[in-house]
């Protein structure tokens, strides 16, 4: 089996996706205020693309809410909903615990060996690299979902994952440690096929993992714990 490819600074989507979830990733964590002005010139500067993609992502962010634009065309930052991104994490838990569940029951071993070699090479990566690591994390995931066969629940996944940060585990101390245990414990929940033990791990492991995000946000827009 090769090696992953390495990830890269804008990957696996459409371009306009994924200027929408850098943009939307600022947002949701705080760093973007409500009313900031969100300039297409400005992105395409700073991401290095058109500014066509910019702009499809800022009616796709008006559509979701997460922006607010004016007739002239002036797009702001909306004003957010930490009570949004709270129960993004916790309907992200709960989906990620169905389809970890249904793997149990129905992962093949070519999938069991794949999520497998997604694992060791994570362990294998340069802790100080949380680039590469969330790109890995994220395939470790990609793959439970998939080898879950549950299309709906996918689409419901897809749905709730534009309410929280994209970018959250790359500045929460510790995370790649605290991640690999927990993914070591769910890989061989799925090995013994125990569609329970996979669940309960599953849903620990999103919730324990956005705990120190949900804190920064509140601690950013001064919101009493």
């Amino acid at each position: 089996m090769t090696d992953l490819e390495p990830s890269r600074q804008l990957h696996r989507s459409r371009l306009s996706d994924q200027v929408a979830g850098r943009i939307r990733d600022e947002v949701l964590t705080g760093r973007l205020r409500a009313d900031a002005h969100i300039s297409q010139v400005d992105w395409a500067e700073r991401l290095g693309v058109s500014r066509m993609p910019v702009r499809d992502a800022i009616n796709q962010l008006v559509a979701e809410g997460v922006l607010l634009q004016t007739k002239n065309g002036i797009a702001t930052v909306a004003p957010l909903n930490t009570a949004d991104v709270h129960d993004g994490y916790y309907l992200t838990a709960v989906l990620c615990s169905m389809t970890a569940k249904h793997a149990a029951s129905r992962i093949t071993p070519a999938e069991l060996e794949s999520l497998a070699h997604i694992h060791e090479v994570m362990l294998a990566c340069d802790p100080d690299d949380r680039t590469r690591l969330s790109e890995l994390n994220w395939q470790f995931h990609a793959h439970i979902n998939k080898a879950s066969g549950a299309p709906r629940l996918l689409a419901l996944l897809r749905t709730v994952s534009t309410s929280i940060p994209n970018s959250a585990f790359l500045r929460v101390e510790d995370w790649p440690s605290h991640a690999l245990t927990q993914h070591s414990g769910i890989l061989d929940a799925l090995r013994a096929a125990d569609p329970a033990l996979a669940s309960d791990l599953m849903f620990k492991h999103i919730q324990q993992g956005s705990e120190p995000m949900l804190t920064e946000i509140d601690e950013r827009l001064g919101i009493p714990s």
